[in-house]
């Protein structure tokens, strides 16, 4: 799936409404065929919706495996439309999706890659690693700056059976989200006082314009300083 960028200015762990990247993050879309849309079996082919035993984390329903050993479902989301920020360091990728199993000992893991224009090598990966959590559903999450020249972002679950016949490696309510990070502001200073090394920015400055009252100290920037609406420390 090819989405434009979607994100917002926030402050690293600042909370935001930002889209969800991915199609039918918690399988509560109608099958179609049979399948899961949005959505790519790789290993097993018995993927399917399942709405209790335990009940969904959110929503109707959550990913099920069915009869298998092991089984494996996986989206790719082209983030290609990123590329110009992603290469410049200034894009992260939050994920969080939650896992739960029946009780034999079935075990869910989930694997988010980062990969290259070709999909074809993995430049950088969360793995969570596997998981037996039958009591109650359990939130795993990353967050990490995407390596540069990332294009796809692929997220893996991935189920493997200890006991029984079914695969039961549960999954529910996928997010990825894409935040633009903040980027290190420089400027240049024309007097009249002594600058030192750094400069705290404790209000707003407005981007492409002069507004040096909203500083802890009085100077002028040429050209003005170009900065989120928080606080922070920016270099000469």
């Amino acid at each position: 799936t090819r989405h434009g960028p979607r994100y917002q200015r926030h402050p690293p762990g600042q909370a935001g409404d930002l889209p969800n990247l991915l199609t039918n993050p918690g399988n509560d879309l109608a099958l179609v065929g049979g399948n899961i849309p949005g959505w790519t079996e790789v290993v097993g082919a018995n993927w399917t919706q399942r709405s209790g035993a335990p009940v969904p984390h959110s929503g109707n329903y959550y990913f099920f495996a069915g009869v298998a050993t092991s089984a494996e479902l996986r989206q790719d989301v082209d983030v290609s439309s990123y590329a110009t920020d992603i290469d410049a360091g200034l894009v992260t990728f939050d994920f969080s999706g939650y896992v739960r199993s029946y009780g034999d000992g079935d075990r869910s893991r989930i694997v988010v890659e980062y990969r290259d224009a070709a999909n074809t090598a993995v430049l950088g990966q969360y793995d969570s690693g596997d998981y037996s959590q039958s009591a109650t559903w359990l939130q795993l999450t990353d967050s990490r700056a995407a390596p540069v020249g990332t294009r796809h972002v692929r997220v893996r679950l991935i189920a493997t059976r200890a006991a029984g016949s079914n695969c039961d490696g549960y999954f529910d309510t996928l997010s990825l989200t894409a935040r633009l990070t903040q980027p290190t502001s420089t400027f240049r200073y024309t007097g009249p006082f002594t600058l030192t090394n750094t400069t705290t920015v404790t209000t707003l400055a407005v981007r492409d314009g002069y507004q040096s009252d909203r500083f802890t100290n009085v100077y002028t920037f040429m050209p003005a300083i170009a900065v989120d609406p928080v606080p922070g420390v920016y270099y000469n």
